[in-house]
C-alpha cells in the first residue's frame, strides 16, 4: 500500500513481483494466492491456495510464454497470451485486471476488463487498487490517480499520495523533512493546502495533521474537511476517530508517553494519564495504569476498577481477566489465574483457569495444565459450566457455525500454531471430523480450508468432512 510514514519519514510503493498474485471476478473481492505453476495440456495454470473467485476467469501462460486468460472451468482461452506478466490480481467489483509488459529492463503496467479491453495504457510504473472510485498510480517516481475509465485525474505529479477516505486523500510534495502535506477531492482539486509536516487519513469527518515546531518536536492534532483546525496541534502521538472518540498522547518528562481520550470538539474527556487504552467494544475499553487494567466507557468513566494483571475485550458480554500473570520476557506471559467477568465487573466464572480464549456462540474454550505441565483444553457456556471435557486437546478455535477447530499432538508458542492433527466438533463435544489433517481454519458460509502434508495442498471439506469446491 502507499502510504505517506507517519510522522514526515520517507514513504515508498511496494507491490509482489510475482508473474501472478491474484485472480479476478466480476462481482467478488476475495484473493486467491498464486502458489505455484501447473502445467495443462501445453500451458501453464496456476494453481493457488486461498479460496478463488465465482468468476470464470484465469490466468494462464501459453507456450509463447505470455499471459492471456481462460475459463476456468471450460479452460476455453477468452483474452489472448500477449502479457508478460499479470499482477495483483485484485478486481473488487471494479472488473479491472493489471497486467504487466518487459521492454527491455523496463515494467509497465496497465489495467484490462474482463474482455481483455485495455482500459489504461500499459505506461505505469505502479498502480494501486481502486477505492471510491480512483486508483494510485506511479511514473518516474510522481503519483496522481485514475478513475475506473483510465482517465487521469490531474497530473501525475506529487511526490507522495494516499488512498482515497471520505471523499478526500493526501498528497505530498517535497523531499525529507521539506516535504508538505495537504488534502484533494476526487476531481483533483486542492481542498486543505500543503503546509503539513504530517497527515492521516480522514475517519468521521476529520483527519490528523503535524507540523514539527522550534525543536523540531513533532506535534498533532485534528483539522475538518475544510481545513478548518479542531484541536490543537499539541500532542505528541495521536490516533483516528472511532465511535466518536479518539485516543491522544503527551510524552512526560520521563519519556514516556500518557494517554487519554478526546471528543471531536477537542475536549479530553479523561485525563492523559493512561499507559494503554484499547478500541471499544461493546462500549467498555481496556485501560492500564501503573501495571493495572481495567475498564472505562465512552464518558470517561471508569466502569471496572484497575485491579486485574491481565484482561481480555468483552465478547458477548464477558471478559477474560488475571491476577497474578507475570510478563517472562518478548511478550510471553505466564502465571495466574483466569476467569470472566460480565460488564459490571462482576466475576461470573471463577478465576481458576491457566488459559482462556473469548465467549462466541455461547462458547469459550478453557485450558488447565496437567501434572506435567501441558496445558489442555475444553469448552465452557456461559454458566461456567464445562460442556467439553478439558482432556485431551491440545489446541482448540472459537465456534463459528456451530463447529470448532480442535488439534491433538500440536502446540501454540510465539511463532504460531503448529505439529499435531486438526478435526472438528459440534457444541456437544462431539467429533464430527476427527483429527486427520495438518492443518485448519474456521468454518465460513459451510466450508472450512484444511490441509494435508506439508506444504500447500489445501481444499475444502463441508460440515460432514466431504472434500468440496472451494470456488462456488
Amino acid at each position: 500500500m502507499l502510504t505517506a510514514t507517519w510522522g514526515g519519514g520517507k514513504s515508498y510503493y511496494k507491490i509482489s513481483n510475482l508473474l501472478s498474485d491474484f485472480v479476478f471476478n466480476r462481482t467478488k473481492s476475495v484473493i486467491r494466492n498464486v502458489v505455484k505453476p501447473i502445467v495443462v495440456a501445453g500451458s501453464i495454470a496456476l494453481a493457488t491456495n486461498t479460496i478463488a473467485f465465482s468468476q470464470d476467469l484465469e490466468p494462464f501462460m501459453c507456450d509463447n510464454g505470455k499471459f492471456g486468460f481462460r475459463n476456468s472451468i471450460t479452460k476455453e482461452q477468452v483474452i489472448d497470451c500477449q502479457y508478460d506478466g499479470v499482477d495483483d490480481f485484485y478486481l473488487f467489483n471494479d472488473g479491472f485486471a493489471r497486467i504487466k509488459i518487459r521492454n527491455q529492463c523496463e515494467v509497465k503496467y496497465g489495467l484490462i476488463n474482463v474482455t481483455g479491453t485495455v482500459r489504461t495504457p500499459v505506461k505505469y510504473d505502479k498502480i494501486g487498487d481502486f477505492r471510491e472510485g480512483l486508483a494510485k498510480v506511479e511514473i518516474k517516481w510522481k503519483f496522481g490517480f485514475i478513475d475506473t475509465n483510465g482517465k487521469e485525474i490531474g497530473d501525475i505529479k506529487y511526490d507522495d499520495v494516499g488512498d482515497f477516505h471520505e471523499g478526500l486523500a493526501k498528497i505530498g510534495i517535497g523531499e525529507g523533512k521539506s516535504r508538505k502535506f495537504g488534502f484533494i477531492d476526487t476531481a483533483g482539486k486542492v481542498r486543505i493546502k500543503l503546509k503539513y509536516d504530517a497527515v492521516g487519513d480522514f475517519h468521521e469527518g476529520l483527519a490528523r495533521v503535524g507540523i514539527r515546531d522550534s525543536a523540531d518536536k513533532m506535534k498533532f492534532g485534528f483539522i475538518n474537511k475544510t481545513g478548518t483546525v479542531r484541536t490543537d496541534l499539541k500532542y505528541d502521538w495521536v490516533d483516528d476517530f472511532h465511535e466518536g472518540l479518539a485516543r491522544v498522547g503527551i510524552r512526560n518528562s520521563l519519556g514516556k508517553t500518557k494517554i487519554g481520550l478526546i471528543n471531536k470538539t477537542g475536549r479530553e474527556i479523561t485525563d492523559l494519564k493512561y499507559d494503554w487504552i484499547s478500541d471499544f467494544r461493546e462500549g467498555l475499553a481496556m485501560v492500564k495504569l501503573n501495571g493495572k487494567r481495567g475498564f472505562i466507557d465512552t464518558t470517561g468513566t471508569v466502569r471496572i476498577d484497575m485491579k486485574y494483571d491481565w484482561i481480555n475485550n468483552f465478547h458477548e458480554g464477558f471478559a477474560g481477566v488475571n491476577i497474578g500473570i507475570k510478563n517472562i520476557g518478548g511478550s510471553k506471559l505466564s502465571g495466574g489465574k483466569w476467569g470472566f467477568i460480565d460488564t459490571t465487573g462482576t466475576v461470573r466464572i471463577d478465576m481458576k483457569y491457566d488459559m482462556v480464549g473469548n465467549f462466541r456462540e455461547g462458547f469459550a474454550w478453557v485450558g488447565i495444565r496437567d501434572s506435567v505441565g501441558n496445558m489442555k483444553r475444553g469448552f465452557i457456556d456461559t454458566t461456567g459450566t464445562v460442556r467439553i471435557d478439558m482432556k485431551y486437546y491440545d489446541m482448540v478455535g472459537d465456534f463459528h457455525e456451530g463447529f470448532a477447530w480442535v488439534n491433538i499432538g500440536g502446540k501454540e508458542d510465539l511463532r504460531g500454531k503448529s505439529g499435531g492433527k486438526w478435526g472438528f466438533i459440534d457444541t456437544t463435544g462431539k467429533e464430527i471430523i476427527p483429527p486427520q489433517y495438518d492443518g485448519a481454519s474456521d468454518f465460513r458460509a459451510g466450508k472450512a480450508r484444511v490441509r494435508l502434508g506439508i506444504g500447500n495442498n489445501e481444499f475444502c471439506i463441508d460440515k460432514q468432512g466431504n472434500r468440496v469446491d472451494c470456488y462456488d
